[in-house]
């Protein structure tokens, strides 16, 4: 199972079952804000509606992430537009 992210520059991202994603965090430590990177995680399968439930819960909690398998480039998720599904 994946699901087609799409963004707002039509630029797509294919995102499968088991993929690994990274939250970038801002972190505030004595008055300097610095990024960081969060907990994994890991995208599932839900019984009815594919990929979906389990992204929507990760693209509404961060604003920027990137893929495990690719570190080089970082997502912003308020661009993304549309998300499909898909066996």
């Amino acid at each position: 199972m994946k699901a087609i992210v799409k963004f707002s520059n039509n630029e797509t991202l294919i995102i499968n079952q088991d993929e690994a994603l990274i939250p970038i965090l801002l972190v505030e430590n004595k008055g300097e804000k610095f990024s960081s990177t969060g907990q994994t995680y890991i995208i599932d399968r839900h019984m009815s509606n594919g990929l979906i439930p389990d992204l929507m819960t990760f693209f509404l909690q961060y604003d920027y992430f990137f893929l495990s398998s690719d570190p080089c480039v970082a997502y912003n998720t308020k661009m993304i537009v549309s998300i499909k599904s898909e066996e």
